[in-house]
């Protein structure tokens, strides 16, 4: 039963739309509910505002019909597989295999989608990911509202679904983005955001997906339209990580930074934690920002990636994309608790991730992790650059990682 698009049932090569727009709106509103009684109060409710005195006669008529139309449909099927629709208790029930409705399929997609990504598993949850969005053919329910009737209830389902699939959209864009798919989603976030300017998560999805691709300056112009509807024009306040990630993409960009401030420091306000870009560059400028160079060469999510001749260097190859969030969190010192929930990953799993990363670079400390980080060209510092809060003269640096020199310490992170 396909009802993510227009309402139709398929069996095998065989398609049969699911009839007249008041047929199509009986048909979402019993699937919605599948295995479950509806009673026939309740489909009239659903199929009109005020429900007209011979309703529940319609209705009657109705399932009529869609009887016949599975039968029809479903009719080389074995009787144990057909769907069924049941009078029951002044109701009517669906009785049908719950992943035989798209809709129903859609969502085990997504949560298995979910469950894989928060086990580290990233290539398998885009997998599912794109299972559970190739499902929809079109908005759901197309055809509804009814020309006759204004199928209130109808309607109301197909906002919920149209939103989890917007939400779910936004979870598989997050997984492209640690995969390194930066490049392939910009255009169909820039659509997104146009289609949908509330919606943070979009917008950070864009800005992070253009820091990484070099575009900074289109990355900062979205986060000041996004400013200007959601700060300016509805009094709303950012979430913290659209804030972060405006900072962090500031502070990996000096250059634009300065640009920002000379051009529009003043064009929206106070910035992300109250400060202004031209605030932003004077905290780097004396030697309080709370990132340094680290920030600016990170390969995920934050940084433009890999730049330059030094992450290209033979035999040093960047660690699996798995692992590159993992190293991103180290290097900026966050602990277990924020790392593993920015990531999405349960504790023990980014615990795991950590076990790994530490293997694959041969070294038994996190400390020691970023220091083979920087001997392998993936992160650079530049003398005479502020490091993170926290970072010791190498003079005082244990021999955890001896002949290292300019190797910050992690933000809040002590050497071993």
């Amino acid at each position: 039963m396909r009802l993510l698009g227009s309402a139709e049932l398929v069996n095998g090569a065989q398609r049969f739309p699911a009839g007249d727009p008041l047929q199509c709106g009986l048909l979402a509103a019993l699937a919605v509910r599948a295995n479950s009684r509806v009673g026939a109060e309740a489909l009239a409710a659903a199929l009109w505002e005020t429900p007209p005195r011979t309703a529940l006669r319609q209705v009657q008529t109705q399932i009529w019909k869609l009887r016949e139309l599975l039968g029809q449909a479903f009719a080389g099927c074995a009787a144990q597989q057909r769907p069924q629709l049941l009078d029951q208790a002044g109701g009517y029930l669906l009785f049908v295999e719950p992943r035989s409705i798209d809709l129903v399929l859609f969502e085990h997609y997504a949560r298995k989608a979910r469950q894989t990504s928060a086990e580290g598993e990233f290539a398998a949850a885009a997998r599912d990911y794109d299972a559970a969005l190739s499902l929809w053919k079109g908005p759901a329910f197309a055809g509804i509202p009814l020309k006759d009737a204004s199928a209130p209830g109808v309607r109301a389902e197909a906002i919920k679904l149209e939103d989890r699939h917007i939400a779910v959209t936004e979870e598989r864009i997050g997984v492209d983005l640690i995969l390194g798919r930066h490049h392939e989603v910009i255009p169909e976030l820039r659509e997104l955001v146009g289609r949908h300017p509330l919606r943070e998560r979009l917008r950070l999805h864009l800005i992070r997906a253009l820091g990484r691709a070099g575009g900074r300056q289109e990355a900062v112009r979205v986060y000041r339209e996004g400013y200007r509807i959601l700060v300016e024009e509805l009094g709303l306040d950012l979430s913290p990580e659209l804030k972060e990630a405006y900072r962090l993409l500031l502070v990996g960009a000096p250059e634009q930074t300065e640009a920002a401030s000379r051009t529009g420091a003043g064009e929206h306000g106070a910035g992300p934690e109250g400060a202004g870009p031209g605030e932003a560059v004077a905290r780097r400028e004396r030697g309080t920002d709370d990132r340094s160079e680290v920030v600016r060469t990170l390969p995920l999510p934050f940084g433009p990636g890999l730049v330059g001749p030094v992450g290209r260097r033979a035999g040093r190859d960047r660690p699996p994309a798995h692992l590159e969030p993992i190293l991103e969190q180290l290097l900026i010192g966050a602990t277990d608790t924020t790392a593993s929930r920015r990531l999405g990953l349960s504790s023990r799993t980014f615990s795991r991730r950590v076990s790994e990363l530490l293997d694959y670079l041969g070294v038994a400390t996190r400390f020691q992790a970023g220091a083979e980080a920087h001997d392998r060209g993936w992160i650079t510092t530049q003398q005479g650059e502020p490091g993170p809060v926290g970072a010791r003269p190498a003079a005082s640096r244990s021999a955890g990682a001896p002949g290292r020199p300019g190797v910050p310490v992690p933000a809040g992170q002590a050497a071993p």
